[in-house]
């Protein structure tokens, strides 16, 4: 293009690229803006006022309950250090739960399956099961969707839901609320 024209499409580029950039810089600022609602939607359903108006012409009560009075067990991963195998069964750790699922694909661990068969029942997991980060990263829930047998390490805890007293995945955003986080953030 002539000279002029070069100046004229120059002048352009540098505003356009620089509404690029503004725009770069406000969608950087989007995860953390999400990150700060969706904490303040779960403050408000696990406090109540997201169902306020549902409850209103309803004869529901909330009460206050221990993990212990709605869970059948609460335990942890087997303190003993499990013996290593080539194959078999996964043996998770807390890095291998990323994004709210279990992360099979990365483990890099295995026990035999005498080993997975000698726990507690309280020890494995199964589906709609919630883990627990305890340590570490902390704070993490994961409901368990797999039937693949696995196991885990002490500083995970699962959470075994009475599924008569408490719906799991409720259970699960409860966990991870800023209410339960404080607390955990409290005693880590």
């Amino acid at each position: 293009p002539p000279l002029a024209e070069q100046k004229v499409i120059a002048d352009k580029l540098d505003s356009l690229l620089a509404q690029v950039e503004a725009t770069k810089a406000r969608l950087q600022r989007i995860p953390e803006i999400l990150k700060t609602f969706r904490q303040s939607v779960l403050a408000s359903a696990v406090s109540g006022k997201l169902t306020e108006n549902w409850r209103q012409n309803k004869d529901v009560n909330w009460s206050q309950s221990s993990l212990a009075d709605i869970c059948r067990s609460v335990s942890d991963g087997d303190h003993q250090a499990p013996p290593k195998a080539d194959s078999g069964i996964p043996f998770l750790v807390i890095s291998n739960i990323s994004n709210g699922e279990i992360d099979f694909d990365s483990v890099s661990r295995w026990v035999t399956e005498s080993y997975y068969e000698s726990l507690k029942d309280i020890r494995k997991p199964e589906i709609n099961d919630i883990l627990y980060t305890v340590t570490g990263s902390f704070g993490i829930p994961v409901i368990v969707k797999s039937t693949t047998p696995f196991c885990f390490q002490r500083h995970i805890a699962i959470i075994k839901p009475d599924h008569s007293k408490v719906d799991y995945k409720y259970l699960s955003y409860y966990l991870s609320s800023p209410e339960v986080f404080k607390h955990a953030d409290s005693v880590a």
